[in-house]
């Protein structure tokens, strides 16, 4: 899965219906999983704090929540396909499991 490197932070390079998907699968695992939904500000928080950006690195999915992460991918010739806002994408993930009759406990 490629990545795109964002004052450290890594990025999945992916849109919001790639982002369910991988997500779906995180959950389909036996194991915890982490995933991030970091904007330019927490982004810029873990440049000046490397313990912060080694948890935010440690996520299973890093999807890029706010428009300035979008434009600095651009800036950084490795475009993000769109905004993946962490509330968004929870609730596409509930509305799946409400669908399929599952939990996210």
């Amino acid at each position: 899965m490629h990545k795109t490197d964002i004052l450290g932070v890594q990025i999945n390079n992916m849109g919001m219906d790639e982002a369910e998907s991988e997500t779906l699968k995180l959950l389909e695992k036996d194991s915890p999983s982490l995933v991030f939904t970091p904007n330019s500000e927490i982004i810029y928080m873990a440049k000046k704090d490397p313990r912060f950006r080694d948890i935010l690195n440690s996520a299973d999915i890093n999807t890029a929540d706010g428009i300035g992460v979008i434009y600095a991918s651009k800036i950084l010739k490795d475009p993000i396909p769109e905004r993946v806002p962490g509330f968004d994408l929870a609730c596409r993930l509930l509305q799946y499991m409400n669908k399929n009759r599952s939990s996210p406990f």
